[in-house]
């Protein structure tokens, strides 16, 4: 089932109660939104997809959940002149023959290729000649799509909101201490800095407690944080 903003959001109010209206509603978003985005860099998993690579087109879209490149594979095995189809090669060449799956494409100068990665685009150096398409390797995340996290599990969700509740806690203690941190027992006199102090020690340990899971579920389930 496919978890949605709004559900961690809810459930994050819920451990989180705010304080004086700290954290706000759209403050409870971005702190889900930034502790998914946190544990897909430090917790990726591997993905494949497809790239339709054209001829003439250097440019490309990533995937939305693309954290970082292993591999593109290549267009097929180059041979240079004089190299029969058995043997094996390594290095330059001054011409060849490229073995694809679409057949046999002969190539001039030494055939090498660079594959640059900025922001959400992918860039092929040369531009290719030939079109096909190939499978991109990558460690993946968990991207929000429209409302919701397709890809997000039940545990990875928890794991997140641990840092949200942090996240959140650090706003209360953070704000100014006759505001957020108000807390009313009957005629009594609270000791507001005690409160944002105490505040502070859970944020540590819901720190804490985070990255602790995220090591678990790297050693666990083959993260590549």
């Amino acid at each position: 089932m496919t978890i949605t903003l709004a559900e961690l959001v809810s459930r994050l109010t819920a451990d989180v109660p705010a304080q004086a209206g700290v954290p706000t509603a759209s403050q409870y978003s971005q702190a889900v939104k930034d502790a998914v985005a946190d544990l897909s860099r430090r917790a990726s998993v591997t993905r494949r997809a497809t790239i339709s690579v054209l001829a003439g087109t250097a440019d490309y879209a990533l995937p939305a959940d693309f954290q970082a490149l292993i591999r593109l594979a290549a267009i097929g095995v180059a041979y240079p002149q004089g190299t029969e189809v058995w043997q094996t090669w390594s290095g330059q060449s001054s011409g060849g023959t490229l073995v694809t799956p679409s057949g046999l494409i002969p190539f001039s100068g030494s055939y090498r290729e660079q594959v640059l990665v900025a922001g959400d685009r992918l860039t092929i150096y040369p531009t290719p000649t030939v079109s096909a398409d190939r499978q991109l390797v990558y460690a993946a995340g968990d991207a929000l799509v429209g409302d919701s996290y397709p890809t997000l599990s039940k545990d990875r969700a928890a794991i997140a909101l641990l840092l949200a509740k942090a996240t959140c806690l650090e706003r209360i203690a953070s704000s100014p201490a006759g505001q957020a941190v108000k807390i009313t027992a009957g005629g009594d006199t609270v000791d507001f800095g005690a409160a944002a102090a105490g505040l502070r020690g859970q944020t540590t340990g819901l720190r804490a407690e985070y990255l602790q899971a995220v090591a678990s579920l790297n050693a666990g389930s083959g993260g590549l944080g």
